[in-house]
C-alpha cells in the first residue's frame, strides 16, 4: 500500500510538472504582449467519441475514431473529426503508428476544412509489484493543412502548421468486476502542444490541457468513459487565449481478428 501511494504520487507530480512548464510557457507569452490587448475568451463543450480498434495481428492493429464537438450557452457545433491510424505494437509495451484526420471546424457557419497526417509513439510503462497503476507517455507530431477562409467562404490554399505534441498520464484500476475481472479505471493526464511553421508568429505554445475522468469495461471488448477536461489556447492573433471547460463521453470497440492455424503436418 505504501509503494502504490508513492507511485500515485509521483505520476501526479510528474503530471503538474508538465503543467508547470505549460504555465510557465503562457505566463511568457503574457510578458510580451504586455503592450497588446489580452482577450480570454470562456467556452464550454461536449465531445462525444466513438473508437474502434481491430487487431489484425499480435502486433498490428488499426484504430478508426470519430467525434463529435459543440459547444452549448449557445448551442453550435465547433468541429466533426475522423480518424485513422496504424499501430505496431513491440513487446516492450511500445507502440508506433501513422494515420490520417479529417477535421471540419466551424467559423460561424463556415466549415473549415483541415486534413492532417499523424505519427505518434505510445508507451505504457507497468509495474510488477502494484499491477494495478500505468504510467503512459505518447509522443505525437501533426502535419496540419488548415484550409484557407475570407469571411463566410472558403479561398484556394492552405496554411501549414507543424505540431508536436507530448501527453503523460496515469491510470488506476479502482476495482473489478465479474469473472472476467473486468476493470473500473480512474486516470488523469496532461499534454503540451508547441506550434512550428512559417505561419506561426506568435503561437508556438499552442495550448495545455489536463484531463482526468473515468472509464469501464462491462465486457470484453467494450469500454465506457467520461472525462472532464480544462484546456487553455493562445489563438494565433497572440493577443486572444480560450479557456475550454469540455465534458468528453467516449465508446470504446475492439475487435480480434482471429489468425488462420497452420494445418499440423503428420
Amino acid at each position: 500500500m505504501k509503494q502504490l501511494l508513492q507511485l500515485l504520487i509521483t505520476s501526479i507530480f510528474l503530471t503538474y510538472h508538465i503543467r508547470y512548464i505549460a504555465t510557465v510557457f503562457f505566463l511568457s507569452a503574457f510578458t510580451l504582449l504586455q503592450g497588446a490587448d489580452k482577450e480570454i475568451i470562456n467556452q464550454q463543450q461536449m465531445w462525444y467519441e466513438f473508437t474502434e480498434t481491430v487487431k489484425v495481428h499480435p502486433r498490428w492493429s488499426v484504430l478508426i475514431n470519430v467525434s463529435e464537438r459543440h459547444s452549448y450557452k449557445p448551442l453550435f457545433q465547433t468541429q466533426a473529426v475522423a480518424r485513422i491510424y496504424f499501430l505496431h505494437h513491440f513487446k516492450s509495451s511500445w507502440s508506433v503508428g501513422t494515420g490520417y484526420a479529417q477535421f471540419f471546424t466551424w467559423s460561424g457557419k463556415l466549415a473549415v476544412p483541415e486534413f492532417r497526417p499523424e505519427q505518434w509513439v505510445f508507451y505504457r510503462q507497468s509495474f510488477e509489484k502494484i499491477k494495478i497503476l500505468t504510467l503512459i507517455h505518447r509522443y505525437k507530431m501533426e502535419e496540419r493543412f488548415v484550409r484557407n477562409s475570407q469571411g463566410e467562404k472558403l479561398v484556394p490554399g492552405y496554411i501549414f502548421i507543424m505540431r508536436f505534441r507530448y501527453r503523460i498520464g496515469a491510470e488506476v484500476v479502482l476495482f473489478t468486476t465479474g469473472k472476467n475481472k473486468n476493470p473500473f479505471k480512474f486516470s488523469l493526464s496532461e499534454e503540451v502542444m508547441l506550434n512550428a511553421g512559417k505561419s506561426i508568429v506568435y503561437n508556438v505554445f499552442d495550448q495545455n490541457r489536463f484531463t482526468t475522468g473515468f472509464a469501464y469495461r462491462p465486457v470484453n471488448g467494450l469500454t465506457f468513459s467520461l472525462n472532464y477536461m480544462h484546456f487553455f489556447r493562445q489563438r494565433r492573433t497572440g493577443n486572444q487565449f480560450d479557456r475550454i471547460h469540455t465534458l468528453r463521453i467516449g465508446i470504446e470497440h475492439e475487435i480480434t481478428v482471429k489468425q488462420k492455424q497452420k494445418p499440423v503436418k503428420i
